[in-house]
């Protein structure tokens, strides 16, 4: 499956009065649009909602990247959310866990790679359930590129008197890494 992102200045995005202190918007699959802030005092970049059809504020923002993170050390921080149909709750926790080689199929190898861990565990609420969503991602950056090289999530879920979901994905962004240029 490919995916679609497109980046652009919040201000030009649909909806951003919705996400006033958002400085970027992204958009995906042309109608999934999700609300970023970047503070360069505070170096974080977190997650202040997202428009599909109906709105989600967070009233706790995610934050996704604070910045320097060098090998061994991390953050943690707590989120919440809600839209007309749940209440979500989260815990997220990023880990810088290790610095080696990384090996791609195909031959293609990287020294010097830095393994950085993400643990996202959800709880949503809605009038009829509550789901259990945990979340382990694994991405590997080198320190000549800004973007990944490679991206390993895995997902449990969990409904209360249901049964439970496993998923796992693994994208390689290593050529499209390699091979971006900016103006």
């Amino acid at each position: 499956d490919v995916m679609t992102v497109s980046y652009m200045n919040s201000s030009s995005a649909p909806h951003n009065s919705l996400f006033p202190s958002a400085t970027l918007a992204g958009v995906r699959n042309s109608t999934h649009y999700s609300y970023y802030r970047s503070d360069t005092v505070a170096k974080t970049f977190e997650l202040l909602g997202e428009f599909s059809g109906d709105a989600t504020t967070y009233s706790d923002p995610k934050m996704l990247f604070k910045w320097p993170i060098t090998n061994g050390n991390g953050w943690t921080d707590t989120y919440a959310h809600s839209n007309l149909t749940a209440t979500v709750s989260g815990n997220y926790s990023v880990s810088a866990t290790g610095v080696g080689l990384l090996m791609l199929v195909g031959g293609k190898s990287f020294q010097n790679v830095m393994q950085i861990t993400a643990q996202d565990v959800m709880t949503r609420m809605t009038a009829s359930d509550t789901t259990e969503v945990h979340i382990t991602n694994y991405t590997y950056y080198h320190s000549l590129n800004r973007y990944p090289l490679l991206s390993v999530t895995y997902t449990r879920t969990a409904v209360t008197d249901s049964t439970n979901d496993v998923a796992g994905s693994i994208y390689v962004y290593y050529l499209v890494a390699l091979g971006v240029e900016e103006n």
